[in-house]
């Protein structure tokens, strides 16, 4: 969202991000028309993707289970003692590329 001939642009991430908050797209706008400076800090686009995204996949691990699907839990990497659900056929040991 940004001010341009005294008007206010928003694109669709905007659009989406005021359906999740309404809020936000007021501060947003006191932003735009620099009335107050954006906190530094993440990307809240990529925040409220992340979240979306980590509650459909909740959702599908649920939905799996719930059908008598077997989901293993395989340990994230990169995180602080995150697990990860993956669904399907056991992970291959190979690795990579390899068969």
């Amino acid at each position: 969202m940004y001010a341009h001939k005294g008007r206010m642009i928003v694109s669709a991430s905007d659009v989406t991000l005021h359906l999740e908050c309404p809020h936000l797209s007021s501060l947003d706008r006191m932003v735009a028309l620099r009335r107050v400076v954006r906190p530094r800090g993440g990307d809240t686009a990529t925040t409220v993707a992340a979240r979306r995204g980590a509650a459909h996949e909740a959702a599908y691990v649920k939905a799996l289970r719930a059908a008598d699907r077997q989901v293993v839990a395989i340990p994230a990497v990169g995180t602080a003692g995150g697990v990860v659900d993956a669904a399907g056929p056991r992970p291959s040991r190979r690795g990579p590329g390899r068969r």
